[in-house]
């Protein structure tokens, strides 16, 4: 069996996308950026999680409902890059990456909403 959410490219792109945050937030110290480290991984998961929410709604608006709380987390998550790159944890380069990444996703949930 298939579930319908798994066959969306954007979905894969954000589970792949979610699991490197996952070892982003690994590599931060423990202290004083548990509370960053936590809610990276937290922001990183919503994503593919309301993309596959929204991707089996056949309601248009509660559909556009996830895509847009699964593009608030890509946006959540860059904050935290961010956050975690000015205390000095992560390279420019790697951030960089990991921008580009977010804003390609951020494009794929705009084109589906459309």
């Amino acid at each position: 069996m298939t579930f319908t959410f798994e066959s969306f490219e954007m979905r894969r792109r954000a589970i792949a996308f979610a699991d490197v945050m996952f070892g982003v937030a690994d590599t931060l110290p423990a202290r004083p950026q548990v509370s960053v480290r936590e809610q990276l991984r937290r922001a990183a998961l919503s994503i593919p999680i309301n993309l596959a929410k929204g991707c089996v709604c056949e309601d248009d608006q509660e559909r556009s409902d996830f895509y847009h709380v699964a593009k608030s987390a890509v946006h959540e998550v860059v904050s935290l890059l961010m956050l975690s790159g000015n205390g000095g944890h992560l390279s420019q380069d790697i951030y960089r990456q990991h921008y580009e990444t977010a804003d390609q996703i951020v494009a794929m949930i705009t084109d589906a909403m459309t």
